[in-house]
């Protein structure tokens, strides 16, 4: 068997949670890792070497965490015994309940449909989401699924060391941009893109990002601009960071912390390329690179484990869309 078909195998290994679950943690995301995920996770009887978990914040139907545990069937209940405990204290410490706002977003987990508003987290029955996949293909891709998974499994675990543990330093703010920005050039540090495509699919995560922001606000496509034009200005003024940002996409340098997740972000992209060839996966008019929507999804999924903001995540591929124009603008001058 060769290096690559064994990864593969490992890859897919533990592809559904065996446990899922809700909480309504009324947006204290971070401190719900840090003081009550990570403990949990470190000290769980059930965990084994090829476990993992990740989360999902979500605003729509109330604020609130998904939790998906990923490990042996055979141990299911054991993590439903240490997490049930954890949650419940947590839950306990929240200022009284307030009701939560109605969905504005299709529930993820069936349970979630009809949240209950004094129902602090519950357990949830996992399934698929198109609607987080990417489309109905995607989601019926167990191959795709399973990579992705892996994938905000790796982050999840950074997430949890090196970001949720700094929730309560005064400039976490600006930390949590910083750190979405390096995990955002790790990635283009292992992608096989030619300066071009690297371009392309900044535009193409910059814009889908645009046009959600429009349609929240009840834009229309024709007012993009009127999103765009302050972060040009931005832009503007940021010229020195614009350049450095340009000279580390060109560096292709990985930080170390970041090794696992873009080993897992790597592996996505190889596996989009099938979708290539196949018309089922022209899911975007937006763009004919079936490999973009697939990415998109993926990288999406861990900046808001990070906990970016849409609006800080727009902000953030502006402005490497900028970085990556200059580099290439100043590689096209001095050819000239």
């Amino acid at each position: 068997m060769s290096r690559r078909a064994e990864t593969h195998r490992t890859d897919l290994a533990f592809a559904e949670p065996i446990l899922a679950a809700t909480a309504y943690d009324q947006g204290q995301h971070d401190r719900l890792i840090d003081e009550v995920i990570a403990p949990f996770w470190t000290n769980c009887t059930a965990r084994t070497e090829d476990s993992f978990f990740w989360t999902m914040r979500f605003g729509a139907r109330g604020e609130h965490m998904k939790l998906r545990f990923h490990g042996p069937e055979a141990l299911a209940d054991a993590v439903r015994t240490d997490l049930a405990p954890a949650l419940d204290a947590f839950v306990a410490s929240l200022p009284a309940e307030h009701p939560q706002p109605p969905g504005s977003f299709p529930a993820i987990d069936p349970e979630d449909a009809r949240p209950d508003p004094g129902v602090g987290w519950h357990f949830t029955t996992f399934r698929a989401s198109p609607y987080i996949l990417g489309g109905e293909p995607l989601a019926e891709d167990s191959t795709f699924a399973a990579l992705f998974a892996k994938t905000q499994g790796a982050m999840a675990e950074w997430v949890m060391s090196d970001l949720a543990p700094r929730y309560q330093d005064g400039r976490f703010s600006s930390i949590r941009q910083t750190c979405g920005v390096q995990a955002i050039l790790a990635a283009f540090s292992v992608l096989p893109f030619e300066r071009t495509e690297v371009i392309a699919y900044l535009t193409y995560h910059r814009d889908w990002l645009t046009r959600f922001v429009a349609a929240r606000n009840h834009q229309s496509e024709a007012q993009i601009s009127d999103i765009l034009t302050p972060l040009d200005f931005k832009v503007q003024r940021a010229k020195k960071t614009v350049a450095a940002l340009a000279q580390r996409l060109d560096a292709g340098v990985v930080p170390p912390s970041f090794e696992a997740w873009t080993e897992r972000i790597s592996a996505v992209y190889q596996h989009s390329l099938v979708y290539r060839d196949d018309p089922r996966f022209n899911l975007d008019p937006y763009t004919q690179n079936h490999s973009f929507l697939p990415l998109f999804k993926t990288l999406q999924g861990s900046t808001n484990q990070i906990g970016f903001a849409i609006s800080a995540e727009l902000w953030a591929y502006h402005l490497l869309l900028a970085a990556a124009e200059w580099q290439a603008g100043a590689n096209e001058a001095e050819v000239a």
